[in-house]
């Protein structure tokens, strides 16, 4: 995730996550994601940046990096200091049937894949799907930086029983994703602060929805053009013997599509 990152989003760590292949026409169109040049091991990164990481384990930014097809190079950023409100526009819709959920497909440079099962946000955080979009191209003179976009199930090793549980759950879940330290962190060294935590409704079922933002101090000195990132995870029950659904996003603050966010989130419906 640097979400970049869920990609997320930050960067990659040592490799990047593998994403199946799915042409950016093709599959879910919204908050889904990306497909890297080889079907096998780009890694999608957590903690907030983009880098290669070590299979099994994504880095940074649940966002893989290197170069997509058909990815487009990032528009011109407003100020880190601004807040950018602009809006994709929606091409289509990404129907994800392992995560039992569906979103916006999104164009203006976005571009959407499966992820494969060994890919590290998969193994790691449950996340079948991926959608991504450049915010500066070789942040860290080497990897690409994206917004990210994921959808998945509940990974096993976050308990759930019920809905009693959407809480505790998606508290769990944002904070791995978030504090992972380098080098497989989703974003890079940050301070964190939570914007939201409350009951939510997606499709008439029980969710949750967590929101935080984090910061990164030493972004100014390093060149970057983004200073902080947005961040959105919802758990969706999904009834009794069936694992919840997943739906993270993850946006920095130089995307000039600020409004990307809340359009992928209010674009999330159930199967």
């Amino acid at each position: 995730m640097a979400t970049g990152r869920l990609a997320r989003q930050r960067h990659l760590a040592a490799r990047e996550p593998a994403l199946a292949g799915a042409s950016p026409g093709a599959g879910p169109t919204s908050d889904a994601a990306c497909q890297g040049p080889d079907q096998q091991g780009v890694d999608l990164g957590s903690g907030g940046r983009r880098r290669c990481r070590p299979r099994g384990r994504p880095r940074r930014r649940l966002i893989a990096s290197g170069t997509f097809k058909n990815e487009a190079k990032p528009k011109p950023t407003p100020s880190p200091t601004s807040t950018a409100t602009g809006v994709s526009p929606i091409t289509g819709t990404i129907d994800d049937a392992q995560a039992g959920v569906s979103f916006a497909r999104l164009g203006g440079g976005w571009t959407a894949m499966p992820l494969a099962s060994s890919d590290g946000f998969n193994t790691s955080y449950g996340f079948t799907y991926a959608e991504i979009v450049v915010v500066q191209q070789k942040y860290d003179g080497t990897q690409n930086y994206y917004a990210n976009a994921y959808s998945g199930r509940l990974p096993a090793s976050v308990p759930y029983t019920g809905t009693q549980d959407l809480s505790k759950a998606a508290t769990t879940l944002a904070k791995n994703i978030e504090s992972e330290p380098e080098p497989r962190g989703a974003y890079p060294s940050h301070t964190r602060r939570d914007r939201d935590n409350r009951a939510y409704t997606v499709s008439g079922r029980s969710a949750w929805y967590v929101k935080f933002q984090v910061i990164f101090p030493q972004a100014q000195s390093r060149g970057w053009n983004f200073r902080s990132e947005t961040a959105v995870l919802i758990l969706i029950d999904q009834g009794a013997g069936a694992r919840p659904s997943t739906f993270f996003v993850s946006v920095p603050d130089s995307h000039p599509n600020g409004g990307d966010l809340q359009s992928l989130v209010a674009s999330v419906r159930t199967r």
